[in-house]
């Protein structure tokens, strides 16, 4: 197994599990609940805007009003610059020293869909624009492409771009909501627009200024995500993860023997759950790692996908590790306001 992939001495996954409970018991409350149904857990990733370019902006009228009835992050980071790498971050934990957007790079890393299909999960990507289930091509169309290869993780990792059953992870955006109306969502879902509705922009959208692309966004997301909340799976116990796969930030060059915490932005992430009501907000640090750390811990998974020190994850303790029940001593950074019924 490659030192980039999930397994880690069982030391560091202590200390490290320490910091990331407050985050999972906050954005997935049912874990460590035997009699729970298995999750459904949908991440819709958008393009190139920090916090500040959403949250309050009133060209993303939809996404505003999710983030004030749900919980929001408001310390979250992308990895680096520029979106390639962030997409590998969000389902291997790692993209190695990457800072490209060639869609030619391979990433030979262990990823969460060898973790979740090891126990029986199911794991699918859907992709905007994407012509077929499995395409392996670097753009569609050719000439002005609404799906980009370099926005799909899953044929940037060989053991999944190889794999015969690609087309699982592979699928047009369409299948999506013929899963939601057969009760077929897998598992974890990542959810892909294509660029005209992530708010990168290209030669085929109509309008590419800033405003227009997050109102394009916006009325995208405004669309999938009630879809998607009145499904059955997701009033079973679903969560919806809205987040950006960079922002404005620090551009970290490869050869600083010391990254540092949100080198690729401030971004916003927005979480939706069946069960949470109310606004919520987390100010603590997070970012695309610690997302991903969260996910597995939903699934009862407990292993992390590197060695970044404690001190990247929430400061949080409880009386027993991780996966254990304890109790949990809040940092006094967590707002909490009741929405009104």
């Amino acid at each position: 197994m490659s030192n980039d992939g999930f397994l880690f001495n069982e030391v560091m996954i202590r200390m490290v599990s320490r910091g990331m409970l407050l985050f999972v018991s906050l954005l997935f409350p049912a874990l460590s609940m035997a009699s729970s149904p298995p999750p459904h857990i949908v991440i819709f990733i958008l393009e190139n805007k920090g916090y500040s370019q959403i949250i309050g902006n009133s060209h993303a009228p939809f996404l505003n009003a999710l983030a004030k009835k749900n919980m929001v992050m408001t310390n979250y980071h992308a990895m680096t610059h520029p979106s390639l790498p962030n997409y590998v971050e969000l389902v291997a934990g790692s993209s190695g020293t990457s800072h490209s957007d060639d869609p030619s790079q391979r990433f030979a890393v262990s990823t969460v869909v060898d973790k979740l299909e090891s126990k029986g999960f199911t794991v699918s990507g859907y992709f905007e624009g994407l012509p077929y289930a499995g395409f392996d091509g670097d753009r569609y169309p050719s000439r002005h492409p609404v799906y980009v290869q370099k926005h799909n993780p899953f044929m940037l990792i060989p053991s999944l771009r190889n794999d015969p059953k690609r087309a699982v992870f592979d699928r047009p955006l369409e299948d999506l909501d013929k899963d939601l109306k057969r009760g077929h969502l897998p598992n974890l879902s990542y959810v892909v627009p294509g660029l005209c509705h992530d708010m990168h922009g290209g030669g085929a959208c109509k309008k590419n200024s800033t405003s227009s692309l997050i109102e394009a966004g916006d009325l995208f997301m405004s669309k999938w995500v009630p879809k998607i909340m009145a499904s059955e799976d997701f009033r079973k116990g679903g969560v919806i993860l809205i987040v950006w796969d960079e922002g404005r930030g620090f551009f970290h060059h490869p050869f600083l023997r010391q990254p540092f915490p949100g080198k690729g932005g401030r971004v916003p992430l927005i979480c939706v759950t069946s069960r949470h009501k109310g606004h919520l907000e987390f100010s603590e640090y997070s970012d695309h790692r610690v997302l991903l750390n969260a996910i597995l811990a939903r699934f009862g998974l407990s292993s992390v996908p590197n060695g970044d020190p404690p001190s990247r994850f929430p400061g949080v303790f409880m009386e027993d590790d991780y996966p254990g029940s304890g109790t949990f001593f809040y940092p006094g950074k967590i707002s909490t306001t009741q929405a009104k019924q």
